[in-house]
């Protein structure tokens, strides 16, 4: 009796043991579902608000459309364009050209300078030909102190008392005309009187042939030299001042034997 009584305490605590493992499992089988079921209600939730804003969305994107349409029905109906005159853009278009101001004229070309005739030259004379040899001689004519009237009707500068007129600068060595070779061949001769106005500073600013020798070559070679001459500018009361002044010049031919080598 002793052995049985024993036997059945040794197997109640195993029955709970079992019982309190069934019991566990279930707790965690109804927390598992528990959770799943938490979930799958989040999940829901979630869905439901992105199918919300993707309805306002697309309810948004369809308002905008029907919105232009009644803008454009309420819109007022753009005037049509008025035809193009031809005729008319025909007449700005030559008013436009009238109103531009002319191309200016181009420069004319500045006149050709007269070119002096060129002398014919004489032939050679032969060997032994005699030749008459030239002379230069010059002659300055001086100024008084009264107006001294000449054939041409020109009239020398009238110098007072004061009055102190140019002359050559020695120092200068003013070289006289030479006798021009086709003039001596030609047996031209003769006097040139020059007007020469001599400046401040002793050049001479301008010469003209006043008495003309009759022969171009002969009153060229005069004027040509004279304008390289320097000369004592001519004063007044102490003060230096322009003068004009003549100036005479004479070439002869004298009678002379001549053998050109």
């Amino acid at each position: 009796m002793r052995r049985t009584v024993m036997g059945g305490g040794r197997q109640r605590p195993r029955r709970v043991l079992a019982g309190a493992m069934i019991v566990s499992v279930a707790l965690h089988g109804l927390t598992v579902l528990a959770f799943i079921a938490v979930s799958q209600e989040r999940q829901a939730a979630l869905g439901a608000s992105v199918t919300s804003e993707s309805a306002s969305i697309e309810v948004e994107v369809l308002a905008d459309p029907r919105a232009g349409v009644v803008d454009a029905a309420e819109a007022e109906p753009v005037p049509e364009a008025e035809p193009i005159d031809e005729a008319e853009q025909q007449r700005d278009a030559l008013r436009e050209q009238a109103e531009l101001p002319a191309d200016p004229p181009a420069p004319q070309p500045p006149p050709p300078e007269a070119k002096r005739p060129p002398i014919p030259l004489l032939p050679p004379l032969p060997p032994g030909a005699a030749v008459l040899t030239p002379h230069l001689s010059t002659a300055r004519v001086s100024a008084g102190t009264g107006a001294e009237g000449r054939d041409d009707g020109t009239t020398d500068i009238i110098l007072g008392a004061n009055t102190v007129p140019p002359r050559g600068d020695p120092a200068a060595q003013n070289i006289p005309p030479r006798y021009p070779l086709d003039a001596a061949r030609r047996g031209q001769q003769g006097i040139v009187e020059l007007r020469i106005m001599v400046g401040t500073d002793g050049s001479a600013l301008s010469v003209d042939v006043a008495v003309s020798s009759g022969h171009a070559l002969l009153d060229r070679a005069a004027r040509d030299a004279v304008v390289k001459w320097r000369f004592h500018p001519g004063q007044e009361n102490g003060m230096v001042m322009p003068t004009s002044i003549p100036w005479t010049f004479q070439f002869s031919l004298v009678d002379r034997q001549s053998e050109i080598r």
